[in-house]
């Protein structure tokens, strides 16, 4: 019998107990507040946008704003085909500054960020 031998063992012992592996950019999570950031950098980049939130520097900050990716289709509509994510927005002097806290400027970045500024005028600031 296959089974034999596994009367004691419970579902809890077969868990698999390894560490999680390291991301792929070796970012770490850091929590802030009780929202959770990708990476430190982005935490701390967040706690200053609050100060200057709270000095009157700046407005309407904004995380995780979603901006759509556009490509025409062939019968003259516009169809979404992606969607880019900016790490943060706000507003300061009536202008829109869209944020992305990076540590490696991937391709697919790269592609997105080329993307929302051709389709909005909107140029991605990266810190």
């Amino acid at each position: 019998m296959a089974s034999r031998g596994w009367e004691h063992v419970r579902p809890a012992d077969l868990r698999d107990r390894r560490s999680p592996s390291p991301s792929k950019f070796h970012n770490v999570k850091v929590k802030i507040d009780g929202e959770t950031f990708d990476s430190k950098r982005e935490g701390d980049y967040w706690r200053l946008l609050q100060a200057r939130l709270a000095a009157g520097e700046i407005s309407d900050l904004r995380r995780q704003v979603r901006f759509g990716l556009f490509c025409p289709t062939v019968d003259g509509s516009a169809a979404q085909v992606a969607e880019y994510v900016a790490d943060f927005t706000f507003v300061e002097h009536d202008v829109l500054h869209v944020i992305d806290v990076k540590g490696v400027r991937t391709p697919l970045f790269k592609l997105k960020s080329k993307w929302l500024r051709l389709q909005q005028s909107i140029c991605v600031e990266e810190v």
